[in-house]
């Protein structure tokens, strides 16, 4: 440490023997040594800021997944159970006698027709 001292002293002794020039030299110097430790410290304060900004998306985008997997099952269980309804729908009519079919079909066909014709389509 004192030997350090002692060479910085013998430098600074000869910046110091130039003058004017010695002293700019000595004050770039310091202001690199200052900026490069600026620079460091900015730089990892923005990695720390972007870490945390990564693991904040991650656990945004883990909960988003699951919720969006949730929708699908239940989109996936409604479907399921509308296909169900309609075999059973069709299990059904197809007991009914033929004449009563006939009827229904007419009846729905009806329908139909009167909720086009009164949207204006």
């Amino acid at each position: 440490m004192i030997l350090l001292f002692l060479q910085l002293e013998n430098a600074s002794d000869k910046l110091l023997d130039y003058g004017v020039l010695g002293i700019v030299l000595i004050g770039i110097c310091f202001i690199s040594y200052k900026m490069y430790n600026k620079i460091n410290d900015d730089g990892a304060e923005w990695r720390n800021v972007a870490k945390t900004q990564i693991d904040h998306n991650y656990k945004t985008n883990i909960e988003q997944n699951r919720i969006n997997q949730r929708l699908i099952d239940i989109r996936e269980r409604d479907t399921q159970a509308n296909r169900e309804f309609h075999i059973m729908l069709e299990h059904k009519m197809n007991e009914l006698p033929k004449e009563v079919r006939a009827e229904l079909k007419s009846e729905l066909n009806e329908q139909n027709i009167n909720r086009t014709s009164s949207s204006g389509k």
